[in-house]
């Protein structure tokens, strides 16, 4: 997968040193050129010229971050191939496998009430809790909040104090099925398309950050010399996204399919 990280300072500074559209356009151009190892365009605009020249290193450094990671996954790819045993390992780097509580009932952590307590419970029931949470965001998010995190917050806040109970006092047996009943109390959304398709990409992930579904901004499609490039705009930081590329692939491609795109290109927005 090809991708480099576009920054958000490069349109401000374009926008304040570029007066003209055609030099901003030319810029914009050349910075894809250089990320997508393409020709670059003629640039006779020295102030171009010398902006591109700043942001480049910053591009360079992601395509050596890509090229690193690449290599990392063939080495991974490889390793799990000459393995004559399978086993999971710890999800880390570019390896997504993530690592299985152990299914031993001899695991047991003792005390000095001769109480034992299971480590596999306890590793099981977090990991249900931190999926549980994250879809409730994912159920906000497919309703349209367009403040995910604060409309998460209280809604959360609000059944809290209640005890986990609705209005008539009866006990919430699904906080998800909750959050799909609850009246949302802050903006919602009003062109779903671009959400709907982020959510159907990332309704099943293999991590479980809140961020997936509060940092999403908006989607776009662009085409140019027989490519279509997905852009991403989001408020994932640069290492967030490595994060992101590393560990849901298998989701990008996915929402790359739905746009029928070959490329991504991602956008940073505060």
């Amino acid at each position: 997968m090809k991708a480099a990280y576009f920054r958000e300072e490069w349109l401000d500074k374009a926008m304040q040193l570029l007066p003209n559209p055609a030099d901003r356009a030319l810029f914009y151009e050349s910075l894809m050129a250089r990320a997508f190892g393409r020709e670059l365009p003629t640039c006779t605009n020295p102030i171009v010229s010398a902006m591109y020249v700043m942001a480049e290193s910053a591009i360079a450094a992601d395509i050596a971050k890509y090229d690193a990671k690449c290599k990392r996954n063939r080495a991974n790819a490889l390793s799990r191939t000459n393995r004559t045993q399978p086993h999971p390992i710890a999800a880390s780097g570019s390896d997504c496998t993530q690592s299985q509580p152990s299914t031993n009932s001899n695991t047991t952590t003792s005390t000095n009430s001769n109480t034992t307590t299971s480590t596999t419970s306890i590793s099981q029931d977090e990991a249900s809790r931190e999926r549980e949470i994250y879809s409730i965001y994912y159920t906000l998010f497919n309703r349209g909040a367009l403040n995910v995190q604060e409309e998460f917050n209280l809604f959360w806040n609000y059944y809290e104090a209640l005890g986990w109970r609705n209005n008539k006092g009866a006990q919430i047996v699904s906080k998800v099925s909750a959050a799909s009943m609850w009246r949302m109390q802050g903006d919602t959304c009003l062109n779903m398309a671009e959400r709907q398709s982020w959510a159907r990409a990332f309704k099943t992930c293999a991590i479980t950050s809140p961020l997936i579904w509060s940092a999403f901004k908006t989607l776009k499609v662009e085409k140019a010399d027989e490519v279509r490039r997905l852009n991403i705009y989001t408020s994932l930081t640069s290492q967030q996204i490595n994060t992101l590329e590393d560990k849901c692939e298998r989701n990008l491609r996915t929402l790359m399919s739905i746009y029928e795109c070959t490329e991504l290109l991602y956008h940073f927005q505060k």
